[in-house]
């Protein structure tokens, strides 16, 4: 391809694949359409000058050229022109872009040509290399309005590189910190940053945006008459920025910051937001002002002023002074249409004459109104206010003669009523705000004289109603908004009232038929006693003072009480509304210890706040938008709400309860405590209920839609979003199937955050769900994670929740079964003939335990658990003739005569395992049973046989575990008891032992039981009962042989049955979950079969010592006519493969001498499903 003539082409949706570098040579190139893409390793564009061509792509509607390392623009130091332009929809991506010499990448069209609609430039570094060279660039020429490059722009050692915004507006979104080069914005072209520009000079003649996430520091040179756009966040201009001559933009809600003066050179300024000057020297404004925001100034304890050239006509704003000095005289023309007020540290001097200015105000600051002429009604130097006098803050008023102060009237007028007496005798005019909105009454500034000495000369007077002293009252000078509301005067009246009496014989504040001042307020008010309010129904009462500080009972009896100022109620412990009264917030912030609120009250937030510290009960109404917190004690919130559009805020102390169905209104919860539904029982004879939150709730605590013992049924529909902080869900559902009662979550809008459900059972059995049971719907967005927190149980089952599936993919359900298709991994009940023994099985009821119910469903492993207990305590201590005697007979090494001992201990310990009838429980078991016992009688009936007659003890225990192989849950067991009884045997040769023997015995046990599953409480039970048995069996010698080494050997054996009847049950559980257990099994017959054979041998270098031992093996056959089982809530889990058993024992039993006898065995029991069983048995008995 001729690289000064060829030209490349990549159209519809054809695709080139470089596995390395790919360099190609042409003069002009395309690559354009849906699906058409230039991939490689390494993208090059770029020639050698000696070539004498240029290079030019396009990249436009959705094409792409892709690197998987670079893109490089430029050949090193040669002269010709690489230009990559990236237009209507065409997409370049790489993890870095280069440019070299005479490089141009562009946004949109390249430099000189129409602009065109952006592209998208997807890179995470853009890199200016080479820094011999200087012609490199970044051309922004398009159409967009908001088109972005997040890639960080980074420059070569010599700073080269520029960004030429030509056309359309582009945010610069990434850290370019590393950028040293120059910004050019021309006249259409706009230039946002998000994070920074290096140390980039930007000549801007078109619009530069500073958009802050949070805050910003922008030090670079700006020239140029374009504008400067503050668009959000905090922006630090600190750069010298003499040479820019344009506009400052600063919106609402965004602020900028300045120290010097050449941060601004001589732009204009439009401050909608704030504009912070912050310096340590005295400051002459001279830039042009406009706007309606605030301009915050500091001067460190310096002079501020405007220079006579600033032009300011349409400045509407307000000029907010800390630690500076401020001569209204000098300046006041500035301010026609703007304000002052002076805050913390500030000195305002008003000078001579009448000064008009739009507001006025107070936050700490100082205003000094001078001299005071006698006689005379105001001041020499005067304020007019057109607009907003706000006198609700604090301050301090000076003047200069303290003596026509003191001049002023000290009569009280004993005919008014306390929020007029507060007015005083309004007898100096400081400001005049006739026409103008008068916030407060100046309860909370000071009057002090020229040297800063507060002017004073109080007096205090008891305040009497019926006949009780319910206050004290102050008088002083002091600094009010007058009679008639309409400016700031000096006057003498009520500054402090002092609560005494509590509860009836409380304060009591009326309107009197009166409004504004004259039902207003605004001396302090303090003490412990309580404060009343009573009035005519539409009736107000206000309080204006800040720094009341009252303790008592704030009581409003009727008509309606107006906030008009911060922390009015002062410290209250409890604020009261009775009913048809209504507490209006006016925007401001109150605390209070409780709220209570009687039904038909109503509390109108109104854009204020109000924080409750210790609950209370809220009957009536809260209304509004503002903040309601919640900090706390339990708050009950029992009235309708629907008005209410506040955000609620729940501390992680408090507790809200809310049982009325639109008891949150349209408010916007945060809640870090605990938010309650339907939890005021005794108030509600409803079931369920339909609860709405109109606003967004975030669960940083715990939400409760039901608590136990509480039926199921309430549904909060959250019309908002919903955030989960790791809080907590709690439901109650009645778990039973799909169409289950439950509480439920509705959201309307979008979920997202993890929140972890805890589910009580509201009375349900357990029952086969197939859908599942919905508990938590999702109409938007559903990212949110709802994770399941313990166990939750009924009956025989367990539950699990999940996340529904394809359309249902949004919302999360219970189900007590797997979804898994594998829930019938046990073959033998189709086959098994058992179900059809005879042409009619329908109505055979035989098939009612049904096995499928526990198949398709995750059965607890504590039904296990109890099977353990009980098939333990009824097998504990079932013992066999030979287990319990070993040896009966010993040798008399005296006489040689054998005869018979009475006394014999016995120790088994086993392991036992087996699985459920569903296959879905595994259980396993130890066991420990110590037994000991002796004749009390002996006796025969023929002189050849013999009967035996004795008593026997035992205690045993057994340790068991089980898990589901469907959920992983485990329970452990553990049951340990004792038992009792005789038995009695009979030989028919008391000689040899050989004929027929019988056996039997009978014993009562008794047992302590626990259950302990994953997640769940601890229970405990009792179980109790008898067992007894019949053994019979044959001795029969088979023959006599000598050994080799002259051991004597006798053979015998000896076939045996026994049947034995167990009828040990378990007392009836109910579990702290609700669930009823009952166990069967109990009445099971057990019968064995099977024969025993032995060696008795004697050496005969043991002749004289009887010693004698018999090693033996038995083989049996146990059947068993009652499977152990549990029934949970009516659900029946069986153990499986029990009823047939085959066991294998081999041991020894020896005389070691005339005195001792040791007897031991080991055994092992096998039957079906997995059924096994291993024991080892020792015995032991002396002879006294």
């Amino acid at each position: 391809m001729r690289h000064d003539r060829g030209y490349f082409n990549v159209s519809n949706g054809g695709k080139i694949h470089v596995k390395g570098t790919s360099r190609l040579t042409y003069l002009q190139g395309n690559v354009s359409g849906e699906g058409s893409q230039v991939n490689s390793k390494t993208f090059f564009m770029g020639v050698y000058g000696s070539y004498g061509g240029n290079q030019y792509l396009s990249v436009n509607n959705g094409g792409e050229v892709n690197a998987s390392e670079k893109i490089s623009l430029g050949y090193y130091d040669q002269n010709s022109d690489t230009t990559l332009a990236v237009s209507e929809g065409g997409k370049i991506s790489a993890p870095t872009i280069s440019l070299s010499t005479n490089s141009e990448l562009a946004l949109g069209a390249q430099e000189g040509s129409a602009a065109k609609a952006a592209g998208i430039i997807d890179a995470e570094k853009i890199e200016f290399v080479w820094a011999k060279t200087s012609e490199k660039k970044i051309t922004l020429n398009h159409t967009d309005k908001n088109a972005t490059i997040s890639a960080d722009i980074v420059s070569d050692s010599e700073g080269l590189g520029y960004i030429n915004a030509l056309n359309g507006t582009t945010y610069l979104t990434g850290d370019n910190s590393a950028f040293s080069g120059k910004v050019k914005i021309e006249q259409n072209g706009a230039l946002g940053i998000t994070q920074n520009i290096g140390t980039a000079e930007i000549n801007n003649r078109g619009k530069l945006h500073l958009k802050a996430d949070d805050s910003m520091t922008f030090a670079n040179k700006i020239s140029g008459n374009g504008t400067i756009s503050i668009d959000s966040g905090t922006v630090a201009l600190t750069g010298n920025n003499y040479a820019f001559s344009g506009y400052i933009d600063v919106a609402s809600g965004a602020v900028a910051v300045i120290s010097e003066d050449k941060n601004i050179g001589r732009a204009d300024l439009d401050v909608d937001g704030k504009l912070q000057i912050n310096a340590n020297k005295d400051w002459v404004f001279d830039n042009d002002l406009q706007g309606r925001g605030i301009v915050e100034i500091n001067m460190g304890n310096h002079e501020f002023s405007f220079d006579e050239f600033a032009y300011t006509d349409w400045f509407q704003g307000s000029l907010a002074f800390q630690n500076t000095t401020f001569n209204l005289e000098k300046n006041a023309e500035f301010l026609q249409r703007g304000g002052i007020t002076a805050g913390q540290g500030s000195l305002v001097t008003v000078g001579k004459g009448a000064h008009s200015i739009s507001t006025l105000g107070f936050s700490s600051g100082t205003v000094d109104f001078g001299a005071l002429t006698a006689g005379a009604q105001m001041t020499e130097g005067t304020v007019n206010v057109s607009k907003t006098l706000d006198l609700r803050g604090e301050g301090v008023i000076q003047v200069s003669d303290s003596d026509v102060v003191r001049s002023v009237s000290r009569d009280i007028d004993s005919a008014l009523s306390l929020t007029e007496v507060d007015d005083g005798n309004s007898a100096i005019k400081l400001v005049d705000a006739q026409g103008a909105e008068v916030l407060g009454d100046a309860g909370n500034l000071q009057l002090q004289d020229k040297n800063g000495q507060i002017l004073s000369s109080s007096a205090q007077r008891d305040i009497q109603q019926n006949g009780q002293k319910a206050a004290v009252g102050t008088y002083d000078y002091r600094l009010t908004s007058g009679v008639n509301n309409d400016g700031l005067y000096i006057g003498y009246g009520l500054t402090q009232l002092d609560l005494h009496a509590t509860d009836s014989d409380a304060l009591v504040l009326s309107s009197n038929g009166k409004s504004e001042n004259a039902a207003d307020l605004s001396a302090k008010i303090t003490g412990s006693g309580d404060l009343a309010f009573s009035s005519q129904k539409g009736q107000t009462v206000s309080l204006s003072n800040k720094d009341n500080d009252y303790t008592g009972v704030t009581d409003l009896r009727s008509g309606t009480l107006l906030l008009n100022n911060d922390n009015v109620l002062g410290n209250t412990h409890e604020l009261r509304l009775a009913a048809e009264t209504e507490l209006d917030m006016n925007g401001h912030s109150q605390t209070v210890g409780t709220l209570n609120g009687s039904a038909d009250s109503l509390l109108s937030l109104n854009g204020g706040s109000l924080t409750v510290t210790n609950g209370g009960t809220s009957t009536g109404s809260l209304t509004g938008s503002g903040e309601l917190n919640i900090q706390g004690g339990t708050l009950d919130i029992a009235g309708d709400n629907s008005n209410l559009t506040a955000n609620v805020n729940i501390a992680n102390s408090a507790n809200v309860l809310v049982s009325h169905a639109q008891g949150l209104g349209s408010a916007n919860v945060e809640n870090n405590g605990t938010l309650a539904l339907n939890n005021s029982a005794e108030k509600r004879a409803a079931a369920s209920v339909n609860y709405t939150l109109g606003g967004n709730l975030t669960n940083n605590g715990t939400l409760m839609t039901g608590m136990s013992g509480q039926q199921a049924g309430n549904v909060l529909v959250v019309k908002g979003n919903y955030h989960g902080n790791n809080g907590q869900l709690v439901m109650n559902t009645v778990l039973n199937g799909d169409d289950s009662v439950t509480d439920k979550l509705v959201v309307e809008g979008d979920t997202s955050g993890t929140t972890a459900v805890t589910v009580n059972n509201a009375g349900g059995t357990g029952a086969k769900t197939l859908n599942g049971i919905e508990l938590i719907h999702v109409d938007g967005k559903s990212e949110g994670e709802f994770v399941q927190a313990g166990r939750i149980v009924a009956g025989a089952y367990d539950y699990t929740l999940a996340r529904g599936q394809g359309a249902n993919s949004g919302n999360w359900y219970l189900t007590s079964g797997s979804d898994s298709p594998e829930l019938q991994p046990e073959p033998d009940p189709m086959p098994n003939p058992e179900p059809n023994p005879n042409p009619e099985p329908n109505p055979n009821p035989t098939p009612t335990p049904g096995p499928d119910l526990n198949v398709d469903n995750d059965l607890r492993p504590e039904a296990g658990s109890y099977i353990a207990n009980l098939a333990a305590a009824n097998t504990m201590f079932t013992t066999r003739l030979h287990e319990r005697l070993g040896n009966t007979y010993y040798t008399d090494m005296v006489t040689g005569e054998q005869k018979q001992t009475t006394m014999w201990m016995r120790h088994e310990g086993g392991h036992n395992k087996w699985r459920d009838g569903s296959g879905q429980l595994k259980t396993q078991s130890n066991r420990y049973v110590l037994q000991l016992g002796g004749d009390v009688a002996q006796w025969s009936q023929n002189g050849s046989d013999s009967w035996h007659v004795g008593v026997m003890a035992g205690y045993g225990n057994s340790d068991s575990k089980t898990i589901s192989s469907r959920t992983g849950y485990r329970a452990k067991a553990s049951v340990n008891g004792y038992s009792t009884g005789l038995y009695a045997t009979w030989y028919a040769d008391d000689e040899s032992r050989n004929g027929a023997y019988l056996d039997s015995w009978a014993q009562y046990s008794w047992f302590d039981n626990t259950v302990k599953g994953d997640d769940l409480q601890s229970e405990s039970y009792k179980s109790k009962g008898f067992t007894a048995s019949l053994e019979a069996g044959y001795k029969h010698k088979l023959a006599e042989f000598n050994g080799s080494q002259g051991t004597r050997n006798e053979w015998y054996v000896q076939p045996q049955a026994q049947v034995t009847w167990m009828g040990v049950k378990a007392d009836k559980h109910r579990e702290s979950n609700g669930t009823l257990v009952h166990s069967n099994g109990d009445g099971n017959v057990q019968t064995r079969l099977g024969v025993k054979t032995w060696l008795k041998s004697h050496h005969k270098m043991d002749d004289g010592k009887s010693r004698e031992f018999q090693p033996f093996v038995e083989v049996n056959w146990l059947h068993n006519s009652k499977d152990f089982s549990t029934s949970m809530d009516g659900v029946s889990v069986t153990q499986d493969g029990a009823r047939n058993i085959a066991e294998i024992k081999t041991g020894v039993e020896g005389q070691l001498n005339a005195n001792l006898n040791v007897w031991g065995n080991v055994g092992v029991q096998v039957a079906d499903r997995g059924y096994n069983d291993t024991s080892a048995m020792v015995g032991i008995k002396w002879q006294f």
